[in-house]
């Protein structure tokens, strides 16, 4: 790596810690974010086959019951 390159690095890293150091930024609430917009995509992209398959689960399941033929029709 260059020089120049690794200063500007270490320049954007300090930058970042001094930026991180002034605004309260909490680890749990960003990942807590970033899960849940994630998430929210996930749903939208995969909403057509979570709706068939939730309909296919409670759909009931028809079932014929034919009554045995009895008489002179039998």
């Amino acid at each position: 790596m260059s020089k120049q390159r690794e200063a500007t690095a270490e320049g954007v890293g300090k930058a970042f810690s001094d930026w991180l150091y002034h605004h309260e930024v909490s680890v749990p609430d960003t990942m807590g974010i970033a899960l849940g917009e994630a998430f929210s995509r996930w749903l939208v992209a995969n909403s057509d086959g979570l709706i068939a398959a939730i309909a296919e689960a409670v759909t009931p399941k028809a079932v014929l019951i034919v009554p045995p033929v009895s008489g002179p029709e039998a």
